[in-house]
């Protein structure tokens, strides 16, 4: 009689076990989940709203579908060795990231063994430097006592290189996504992305409030050059993605960038990395990539293009728009006060990227393309893009954005 129960019992559990499997398998098959958020096709920019959830195989797979349906293949690796490598090594240190390469892999029909193809990159097929402005405001210095980091994502209204683009071919950043992942393990976040969909972060926060933001080294890209590789280990995006699923704070993302193997497929970067407990600093690396220097937040933490570790004091900053930038924001946020959402927005609209077209004419204007603020308690959102201009009757651009939308990210 005892043998009946118990094997009712087991059967009764495994029932119940495979029951949950399948209802998690047809939750997932709902995923992704897109919506507009932002623009239209008419606009410059179109901006999309993706959820993911399920496991980290799961995304993958959803990534692969989102990928599909917007004409985005897998990347040809360009050296099937250093592809091996770079797979084995994301595979050890980062072991969720490599199931979505498994399932991303899974839903284009390929082996995430083939070393012909990378798939730890998902590039959009017309993007391929970014300047930016950001701000970090701690719970100490914030009228309603949460930690709140506000950017501006500034970049050209044209192809990378500067140019407006040819027929047929869109805008660089033209196609930002607003990407909400679910995983069932690790932690879910809110980020926007470009350029590398499966683990590029422009800036974003996970549900323990830790928020990230990149910006451009362009003080070390006009002097020593781009110094950009095929390599081993986490490119410059993708090491901001594995700070958001794996890091709770500020200290545990300090000893990830530190202990990671980074390298630039692009440009050189640095990072404003924030949390809700009100700590926060700069990750950078020396012009020669053979030291990394860390900032501390002491209060209020500002960061524009140039490196913050090669400067002792704001008087040695030289004369340029990056410096012009961190003089304005530095002084704004220097006065002691408690600062609002809106002050911080204030702050960045003081220095929007707004200048007039270049003289020449093949040549787009550069523009403030989104303003992010993100409130680090509420894991919320408010973010307004950039979605086109007309001439003013003063010769000035007249911008248009979207109307501010907040985005919360719920578990």
């Amino acid at each position: 009689m005892i043998y009946r129960i118990t094997l009712r019992l087991v059967v009764l559990v495994a029932l119940s076990a495979l029951a949950l499997r399948a209802q998690d398998s047809k939750e997932s098959s709902s995923y992704p989940r897109t919506a507009v958020v932002a623009g239209s096709t008419t606009d410059f920019a179109m901006v999309r709203h993706v959820t993911f959830r399920g496991s980290n195989y799961e995304i993958g797979r959803q990534m692969a579908t989102f990928a599909r349906a917007n004409g985005i293949g897998v990347t040809p690796a360009t050296d099937p060795l250093i592809n091996r490598l770079r797979r084995e090594y994301i595979k050890t240190v980062y072991p969720a990231y490599f199931d979505r390469m498994r399932g991303l892999a899974a839903g284009f029909g390929y082996d995430v063994e083939d070393d012909r193809w990378d798939f730890s990159l998902l590039w959009q097929p017309m993007t391929t430097g970014m300047g930016c402005s950001i701000v970090y405001c701690p719970i100490s210095s914030s009228a309603n006592e949460h930690g709140l980091m506000c950017r501006n994502y500034d970049f050209t209204t044209g192809t990378i290189n500067g140019r407006y683009p040819d027929s047929g071919f869109l805008p660089a950043n033209s196609r930002p996504v607003m990407f909400e992942i679910h995983p069932d393990s690790g932690y879910a976040s809110l980020a926007m992305c470009d350029f590398e969909l499966l683990g590029g972060v422009l800036d974003g926060i996970n549900s323990e409030g830790l928020a990230v933001a990149i910006a451009a080294d362009d003080e070390t890209t006009f002097k020593y050059g781009r110094q950009t590789g095929n390599e081993v280990g986490l490119h410059e995006l993708l090491c901001m993605r594995y700070l958001l699923d794996n890091c709770a704070n500020v200290s545990q993302a300090k000893e990830a960038m530190l202990t990671l193997k980074h390298y630039y497929c692009f440009i050189p970067c640095h990072y404003l990395i924030a949390d809700k407990q009100g700590n926060s600093l700069v990750f950078e690396f020396s012009s020669q990539r053979n030291q990394s220097h860390i900032s501390e937040g002491k209060g209020p933490q500002v960061l524009t293009n140039h490196p913050v570790f090669a400067y002792a004091s704001i008087e040695e900053l030289p004369e340029g728009w990056s410096y012009d930038r961190y003089r304005i924001l530095q002084k704004a946020v220097s006065n002691g006060a408690k600062y609002s959402a809106g002050d911080l927005i204030t702050m960045l609209s003081s220095v929007q990227a707004m200048d007039p077209p270049p003289e020449n004419s093949q040549y787009a204007p550069h523009r403030t393309l989104w303003n992010a603020l993100y409130d680090l308690e509420e894991q919320t959102l408010q973010i307004t893009f950039y979605l086109g201009e007309s001439p003013g009757s003063d010769k000035e651009a007249a911008l248009r954005y979207s109307e501010r939308i907040t985005v919360r990210l719920v578990d």
